[in-house]
């Protein structure tokens, strides 16, 4: 479907329900900084979605040699005003409607009334800067919309544009499949270079593991070598050895019974 003015109608039947019902300049200060900022993000979305409308509709009128009989919907001389189109509608009137959906909110607020007196100034500006150029756009659609009608190119227009619509969601679900093929293939490589330092980590420490465990058994056999080698010492020289009583067992000591010592 075409992207058409029945996101703006929504904002015309707000007007027509709630119109006449507040004084923007007598809401809590709160209230109305809350307004302020809530309208800015509301009208810089659809400003971004009419901006999207009008440049299609431009992209079709020069594509079918129909720039002359709507040459007054460009955003140069003869440009349509801002407000001459069926949506229309003042700051002024957006703002007190913005208030008045705001005053059902609490407005309890730590905030010093220079601060908020501060930032109300500031959205104010910006606020009516974006609401210029959304009802700016509004207006050049509703224009060459009107222009498409009066030379019976709407339908066929509506037909393109789906058929855009189309061809833009291929390139997007084309894109997002190569994205997501990509993505794959990053994550498995990503697994195997997992896989492969895992892998290369257990073989390092298997091997200092065995480099472990062969030092311990060359350090036990070393310490039994060396028990060995001191019970054999002590077994040969020790209290009570052969070798440790002077003559041995001979009855008479050094050279008893050997020549009359």
């Amino acid at each position: 479907m075409i992207r058409s003015l029945s996101v703006f109608t929504a904002i015309a039947l707000t007007v027509t329900a709630t119109a006449q019902t507040t004084n923007g300049g007598d809401a809590d200060p709160m209230v109305k900084l809350r307004a302020l900022e809530t309208m800015n993000e509301t009208a810089a979305s659809n400003l971004s979605s009419s901006l999207e409308h009008e440049k299609e509709l431009r992209e079709y009128i020069k594509s079918n040699g129909l720039e002359s009989a709507c040459a007054s919907g460009n955003s140069t001389e003869g440009a349509p005003s801002p407000d001459d189109h069926d949506n229309a509608m003042s700051f002024d009137k957006a703002l007190e409607i913005a208030i008045k959906h705001e005053q059902i909110a609490p407005s309890n607020t730590d905030v010093g009334a220079e601060i908020v007196d501060r930032e109300t100034t500031a959205y104010m500006g910006l606020a009516r800067t974006t609401w210029g150029k959304l009802q700016a756009s509004m207006a050049s659609v509703e224009h060459m919309s009107e222009c498409l009608k009066a030379n019976g190119k709407f339908e066929h227009y509506r037909g393109w544009s789906n058929d855009q619509a189309h061809t833009r969601q291929q390139e997007m679900d084309a894109l997002n499949a190569k994205i997501s093929q990509e993505n794959q293939a990053k994550a498995a490589s990503q697994q195997e270079q997992f896989r492969k330092e895992d892998a290369a980590f257990t073989a390092a420490m298997a091997k200092r593991h065995q480099q472990f465990l062969n030092t311990m058994w060359n350090q036990h056999k070393f310490e039994s070598n060396q028990a060995l080698k001191a019970y054999k010492y002590s077994s040969k020289y020790g209290q009570g050895s052969y070798y440790n009583s002077y003559g041995g067992d001979r009855p008479s000591g050094y050279g008893g019974g050997w020549g009359g010592w």
